[in-house]
C-alpha cells in the first residue's frame, strides 16, 4: 500500500484504515485533464473507489446512484452555480451525510467564506498532492463514516428501546390479561368467555368499517371488559338466584373498579381497555350504568364490546343461568336493537357467522 495507508497498526485502526480506503469519493471538475490528475493522485494515495464527473448536469443524479462518501468540486463551478450545485446535493447531503470538499487553483479567503457559506465541509488550495489537501479529505472521510456510525448506534439503540417497550407492554398486557381471567375463572368453566368476547367484539369492528389497527385493539382489549370482577366478592358474584338492589348495585362497582385498574397508561391497548371497561354496560337509550351515556355518547368500542358480551352470556351458560339455544340469544339481541344496542350494529351483528364465535377459542 502506498501513500497515506499503513499496514503496521492495531486491529481497530487497521478496520478505520480499510473503511476509508473503500470509501466512494466523487471528482467534479469541468477541466478532464485536471479530473483525471485528481484521481491518479487520490488511487496513489491508496482510495480504491474513486468516479469522476465533468459536468453538473448529472451531478444530482449521479450522487443518487453512486452515494458517495465524499465529493471534490472544483471551486470555479460552485463561483457562479454555487446555490444551484448545492440545492441538487441536498438530499445526499441530508439523507446520507455527504462530505463535499472544495478545491481552488487560487484559494483567498473570499472563495472561503462563500464555499462555507453555502454548506460546503472544508477548503482547500492546490495542488491536490499537498498534505492539506490529503489530511482534509481523511478527516471529512472519517467524519462522515463516524456520522454514519453513530447514526447507526442511535437506529440499533431505538430498535432496543422500542423492543424492550414492547416487551413491557407485552408483559403487562399478560398480567391484566391473566388477572381478567382469574375474574372470569369464578363464573365461567372454561375461562373462555373473554377471548369469544374479544374475537366477538373485533368481527363486529371490522363488519362496521373500523380500522385494521383498531380491531386488533378491540381483538386485545375487549377480553379485559370485565376484569374489575376481582373486586367483587364470590357471594354476589356466584350467587345462582336473582340479586337483591343492594347486591345488585355491589356487582355494578366491578365497571368503575375495572376502569380504574385499567386507566392511567400511555398504551394505546390499556387506554381503549379502560374505556371498555367502563362503557360496556351503557345503554343505547341511555338507562345503563354507570354514566347513563346514550347513543353515539358510548364509544364504539364500548358499544361492540357491550353486544359481544352479552351474547356471549346468553349463548353460554353462567352461575345464575343455563345457555340459551341460538335462536333464542339472536332472538333477544334483536328484541334489544334501539333499546339496549345500536340498531345498525344489530343489523350488522345478525350477518355475521354466529356458530363461529361461540366455537371453542383455539
Amino acid at each position: 500500500m502506498t501513500g497515506t495507508f499503513h499496514a503496521n497498526l492495531p486491529p481497530k485502526e487497521l478496520e478505520n484504515q480499510r473503511r476509508i480506503r473503500e470509501a466512494r469519493i466523487l471528482l467534479v471538475d469541468e477541466r478532464d485533464l485536471k479530473l483525471a490528475r485528481l484521481e491518479r493522485n487520490l488511487r496513489k494515495r491508496g482510495f480504491e473507489n474513486v468516479s469522476r464527473l465533468d459536468s453538473t448536469e448529472r451531478l444530482g443524479r449521479m450522487c443518487r446512484e453512486l452515494e458517495p462518501d465524499l465529493l471534490v468540486i472544483d471551486m470555479q463551478i460552485l463561483r457562479p452555480h454555487g446555490p444551484q450545485v448545492m440545492d441538487r446535493l441536498a438530499p445526499v447531503i441530508e439523507g446520507r451525510g455527504m462530505q463535499v470538499l472544495a478545491v481552488a487553483s487560487e484559494p483567498n479567503r473570499h472563495d472561503r467564506e462563500l464555499a462555507l457559506a453555502l454548506g460546503v465541509q472544508d477548503y482547500v488550495g492546490k495542488p491536490v498532492g499537498s498534505k492539506e489537501f490529503d489530511l482534509s479529505v481523511h478527516n471529512l472521510i472519517e467524519r462522515q463514516l463516524m456520522q454514519r456510525s453513530l447514526e447507526d448506534e442511535n437506529r440499533t439503540l431505538a430498535t432496543r428501546v422500542q423492543e424492550s417497550r414492547e416487551d413491557l407492554e407485552a408483559a403487562r398486557t399478560e398480567i391484566l390479561e391473566r388477572l381478567a381471567l382469574t375474574a372470569e375463572f369464578r363464573d365461567d368453566d372454561t375461562h373462555e368467555h373473554t377471548q369469544r368476547v374479544g374475537r366477538t367484539a373485533a368481527a363486529l369492528a371490522e363488519a362496521i368499517g373500523l380500522t385494521e389497527a383498531e380491531i386488533e385493539l378491540v381483538r386485545r382489549a375487549a377480553p379485559l371488559h370485565d376484569i374489575g370482577k376481582v373486586g367483587v366478592s364470590d357471594t354476589i358474584l356466584l350467587k345462582p338466584g336473582k340479586l337483591t338492589r343492594e347486591e345488585y348495585e355491589t356487582m355494578q362497582q366491578h365497571v368503575p373498579i375495572g376502569a380504574e385498574i385499567l386507566s392511567g397508561s400511555r398504551s394505546p391497548l390499556l387506554k381503549m381497555a379502560a374505556v371498555i371497561a367502563m362503557t360496556h354496560h351503557e345503554w343505547w337509550n341511555g338507562v345503563g350504568y354507570p354514566l347513563g351515556l346514550a347513543g353515539s355518547e358510548i364509544p364504539v368500542w364500548g358499544r361492540v364490546t357491550a353486544l359481544a358480551d352479552v351474547f356471549d352470556a346468553l349463548a353460554h351458560e353462567r352461575p345464575y343461568k343455563a345457555a340459551w339455544p341460538l335462536r333464542r340469544t339472536l332472538t333477544e339481541i334483536r328484541r334489544s336493537s334501539g333499546s339496549q344496542f345500536e340498531p345498525r350494529l344489530v343489523e350488522v351483528f345478525l350477518d355475521l357467522d354466529h356458530d363461529e364465535l361461540l366455537s371453542g377459542v383455539d
